[in-house]
């Protein structure tokens, strides 16, 4: 096996670790650290099995940690065939990609995908109110081109439900709407939670303050790509989906003074990390760090960067993180932060100690091996 074959991020998950549902308390989920340099750390022991609340027990005071706070929005639509047969919307723009006879038209993951075609009607409910499937983006694909007489904002405040991701075999309920967003969410825009997130509470901030351990913020709004499977065997083929995500001048000058201080860098989720690390940054002829990419206050930029081994990263030195689908790009991400064999041997003590997987799961605090 080598680190280009797809075969070679696949291992064998049991169905009962991936989790259902949150853990009583966010910051009661466990946690496994890996390469951690400290005293905590009997001789010779590869992980630290403990909980999310003693988080900062593993970072230092002057370790700057980089927060994704996207909102999720509730962009799943039930609505119903004129045989009465149920089906789901899941609104992939939250802004219509054009107007057309009082009509506006987005995109959409439509399930089950069985009999779509062309002008079928979708019933919103007891509402009078009906959604038109126009076009299929591909033949057999469950993404679609939608139009709708009522403004998607509308659409998604008057029939939106919480979009739990496919791995959840159950609907959304009470608890799931406060629990499947992190306490700092801030910006609407996001169709799946940044996960790695939900495992912080107040308590756990409060801690973060008490060490000095400075934070920071950026927004990525997250797609249902990011659940699309590698269908490329060469993953080097693979074409990663891209994100828009947008940082202030004020995170920009920490990663800028926590570079050139050789402090370490945390991202919290992987989409902080591919965002942090999609920033172009150089070392002037004084071997000062600097950013060159933006000259405004408003800093939006794409990240469509597949992190795979090889990749040698250039500011993430941290990452928290949930755990992940075999195969996926976020197992190959970690791949590359560790190492494959590393990642494989992790992730196999984590399945033997049952760790609970995936969104609603336990969380994982790597470093770069040194």
């Amino acid at each position: 096996m080598n680190d280009n074959e797809l075969k070679s991020y696949n291992f064998s998950l049991p169905r009962e670790l991936i989790a259902q549902k949150p853990t009583d308390k966010r910051s009661s989920s466990r946690l496994l650290v890996v390469n951690h340099n400290s005293d905590n750390f009997a001789l010779g022991n590869k992980f630290k099995e403990t909980t999310f609340a003693r988080v900062t027990h593993f970072l230092k005071e002057d370790d700057l940690l980089v927060f994704n706070d996207s909102k999720v929005i509730p962009a799943r639509i039930e609505c119903f065939k004129e045989t009465g047969a149920k089906i789901e919307v899941f609104i992939l723009d939250t802004k219509a990609t054009r107007h057309h006879e009082s009509r506006v038209y987005f995109r959409a993951m439509v399930k089950p995908k069985k009999k779509l075609q062309q002008k079928l009607k979708l019933f919103l409910g007891k509402s009078d109110h009906y959604l038109i499937v126009e076009d299929l983006i591909e033949v057999g694909s469950k993404f679609c081109v939608i139009s709708s007489s009522l403004p998607i904002d509308y659409l998604i405040k008057e029939f939106g439900k919480l979009p739990l991701p496919p791995y959840i075999d159950r609907g959304p309920n009470k608890l799931d709407e406060e629990r499947y967003q992190t306490i700092y969410a801030k910006t609407n825009g996001s169709l799946a939670a940044p996960t790695a997130g939900l495992h912080f509470d107040r308590e756990t901030f409060a801690g973060l303050e008490r060490k000095n351990i400075d934070i920071a913020f950026l927004t990525l709004h997250i797609g249902l790509a990011t659940f699309a499977p590698i269908t490329e065997e060469d993953i080097s083929n693979h074409n990663m989906h891209s994100e828009y995500f947008s940082i202030n001048e004020e995170v920009i000058s920490k990663i800028v003074k926590a570079k050139r201080n050789n402090r370490r860098i945390i991202a919290v989720g992987t989409t902080s990390l591919r965002a942090l690390e999609s920033l172009k940054f150089e070392q002037n002829d004084s071997k000062k760090f600097q950013i060159n990419e933006f000259h405004d206050d408003n800093k939006f930029a794409k990240t469509d960067i597949f992190i795979r081994p090889g990749y040698e990263f250039k500011i993430v030195d941290g990452l928290i993180t949930n755990f992940h689908l075999p195969k996926s790009t976020l197992f190959i991400l970690l791949s590359a932060f560790l190492g494959r064999k590393k990642c494989l041997e992790t992730y196999q003590y984590a399945i033997k100690k049952r760790f609970r997987f995936f969104s609603y799961g336990d969380a994982m605090l790597a470093f770069k091996p040194r």
